[in-house]
């Protein structure tokens, strides 16, 4: 059985390129039918540079009230883009791109050397699932709206149960709070 996918109502979009890595990262905060449903940033099936995207949720309603999500996706175009096209349930969202703020000890509030730790997991062997388990754990501990986060990735590591088959992806993870 094939799993159902729809476009999601979507409260901001935020693209930002590093000239460092050369890469574009989109960040969503969508709103999910229930706790299992999957949401991702997907290309749209048009072939056109630069893409355009879609938030996306796959898997049933559980009938209650939609959860807020956070949601990432990153695109290796190594020329900053002026603007992404992005599609959610009820809007065709025009994003400027920015430029990815640049984070040091200076930035970084309180205590450098202390952070909230956090490790996300994937079944899959994910690291893009994992990371994104990781950061709604720190997502569940911060107010997001007030403290924009930097986050660091401490170690990447794998549990293997070889007869059972069981394959997990850890991603420890430390968040900061930034001054912006």
């Amino acid at each position: 059985m094939s799993k159902q996918c729809q476009l999601l109502e979507t409260s901001s979009i935020e693209v930002y390129y590093s000239e460092h890595g050369g890469y574009h990262l989109i960040v969503a905060d969508c709103k999910v039918l229930s706790p299992t449903m999957e949401a991702s940033i997907v290309e749209t099936p048009i072939t056109v540079f630069p893409p355009e995207l879609r938030i996306e949720g796959c898997g049933e309603s559980d009938g209650k009230a939609p959860q807020s999500r956070i949601i990432d996706l990153m695109l290796m175009i190594p020329e900053k883009q002026k603007e992404f096209v992005v599609y959610s349930k009820d809007k065709r969202w025009v994003v400027p791109v920015q430029e990815a703020p640049l984070f040091t000890e200076e930035s970084l509030v309180g205590d450098t050397k202390k952070g909230i730790e956090v490790v996300g997991t994937s079944n899959n062997m994910s690291f893009d699932e994992a990371y994104a388990d990781a950061l709604r754990k720190l997502y569940a501990q911060i107010d997001i709206a007030d403290a924009p986060l930097d986050t660091v990735v401490k170690n990447v590591r794998t549990t293997n149960i070889g007869i059972a088959g069981i394959n997990i992806l850890h991603v420890e993870v430390t968040g900061y709070t930034i001054n912006t």
